[in-house]
């Protein structure tokens, strides 16, 4: 279990592991592209309002003697525990990176990362997570992933968090009104709608193109594909609704849900973002689902 603080840096580290290639495919020389890395966590909290981004990266490392002695001792990598200066760490490495300098040059492209100084490989895309405020009890559980390389492969996942009044079921909107961010995901068919105006239904539609737009003149405030089946990024039906400057929302925002990129258009979702009225997490504008959101 990983206790982590709620404040303090953008990345703050959860886990870590180093696997070796051959563990996973039973051979050092079979490319790990075909392999499912798959992390799963409950997550529990005992500081109500609290929404949880969480993501994770796969970076690989040469199968040489340096890292073996490292993969014997893993306090032997010096791992930096947040993104910011810690524990003597002053650069802007990411959270979960080696500062042992010769494990860091054993770093080599693959998996998520092209070598060089890439010690933690590229972040997936982020999941939103609201734990209960159930001291002793996980309030929410997630998994993601697949990473692809050779060698030894180290996989760590980071968080970041902030007291933003997100809970299930509870309102994202702050107590000022208004929203800087959404955070939805594709469901792949339409939910029971709460206020707002749906024409259409993807009807089971794993894979589409979304379009959000608000304001006068329009703004796009999201494009992008989303899968809600996808089985190689299981964080691909998450979107997340802005401004470029990070302004407040318009208050009211249209989503337009097209078969493809410049296909044809399945649902359009038009809903009120002012926090006029509560939007919680779980609702369906169509369908999209809550799932966070920041003030």
């Amino acid at each position: 279990m990983t206790t982590a603080p709620v404040s303090g840096s953008d990345e703050i580290l959860l886990s870590g592991l180093l696997i070796k290639a051959s563990d996973i495919t039973g051979s050092s020389t079979v490319d790990l592209k075909a392999s499912t890395v798959t992390w799963t966590g409950g997550f529990s909290t005992n500081t109500s309002g609290v929404s949880l981004n969480w993501k994770w990266g796969a970076a690989v490392y040469s199968a040489n003697t340096t890292v073996a002695n490292a993969a014997a001792n893993m306090n032997n990598l010096n791992v930096k525990p947040t993104h910011t200066n810690a524990c003597g760490y002053n650069n802007g490495d990411h959270a979960g990176t080696p500062e042992a300098k010769k494990i860091q040059q054993s770093v080599i492209g693959g998996a998520r990362g092209g070598g060089g100084s890439n010690f933690t490989g590229s972040w997936s895309g982020t999941q939103n997570v609201a734990p209960c405020f159930t001291a002793g009890s996980a309030g929410a559980s997630m998994s993601s992933g697949q990473s692809s390389g050779s060698s030894s492969v180290e996989t760590s996942g980071s968080a970041s968090a902030a007291t933003s009044g997100i809970s299930p079921n509870s309102n994202v909107c702050s107590a000022t009104g208004g929203l800087s961010t959404l955070t939805m995901t594709y469901e792949g068919r339409n939910g029971p709608s709460t206020g707002a105006t749906v024409t259409g239904n993807p009807n089971d539609l794993a894979a589409a193109y979304i379009i959000v737009t608000g304001g006068s003149p329009a703004t796009t405030l999201y494009s992008g594909g989303a899968s809600f089946s996808s089985t190689s990024d299981p964080g691909s039906a998450y979107l997340v609704i802005g401004t470029a400057g990070g302004a407040k929302l318009p208050g009211q925002v249209k989503a337009t849900i097209y078969t493809a990129r410049g296909g044809a258009t399945v649902e359009t979702v038009t809903f009120d973002t002012s926090c006029t009225n509560p939007i919680n997490v779980g609702d369906y504008f169509g369908s999209l689902r809550v799932s966070g959101g920041s003030p």
